[in-house]
């Protein structure tokens, strides 16, 4: 992922020069870097409803939350939201149950959307002091196993880990 505002610059380049700045970009840590196809340009944006429900309507999905994908909790959080959303409505077709839908969804989606914001920052700042951090960071996860279950309990079962 890039910068936004590094994007164009990366997408001007030539195929050849692009591959040899991503490989330069990954220190040559996956080896040689060659196209094997078309590049193509993915916005990575995060979006987070006001409110995922109103009388007789709600938000589902990438609608109600969407996700940087670099903890996978957009697909996760789109399952989630259809559950609890399928679950409410089974206990009746009322306004209450969209209250109780949204008032679930966003308890739960929060603190994961707000903490996978953090991330995002943290991994893309070039200051010295956030490189510092991600190093402490990455040293205490692989340090302390019960963090690390914790991390992958919270990023395979969105709303069971944390209700």
């Amino acid at each position: 992922t890039l910068k936004a505002d590094e994007a164009p610059q990366w997408l001007a380049l030539p195929d050849a020069a692009f591959a040899a700045r991503l490989q330069a970009q990954l220190g040559g840590r996956l080896g040689a870097v060659t196209m094997a196809g078309r590049r193509h340009h993915y916005p990575l944006v995060a979006v987070y409803a006001q409110r995922f429900a109103a009388p007789r309507f709600a938000l589902a999905g990438d609608a109600a939350v969407g996700m940087h994908p670099v903890t996978a909790h957009g697909y996760n959080f789109g399952l989630y939201s259809v559950e609890v959303l399928a679950r409410e409505l089974a206990r009746g077709l009322t306004d209450e149950a969209l209250t109780r839908y949204a008032a679930e969804h966003r308890r739960v989606t929060w603190p994961i959307y707000e903490g996978t914001n953090a991330v995002v920052r943290l991994f893309t700042d070039d200051r010295l002091p956030a490189k510092l951090l991600r190093g402490a960071v990455l040293r205490a996860a692989n340090a302390l196993p019960p963090v690390r279950e914790l991390v992958a309990r919270q990023l395979t079962t969105p709303g069971r880990a944390t209700a």
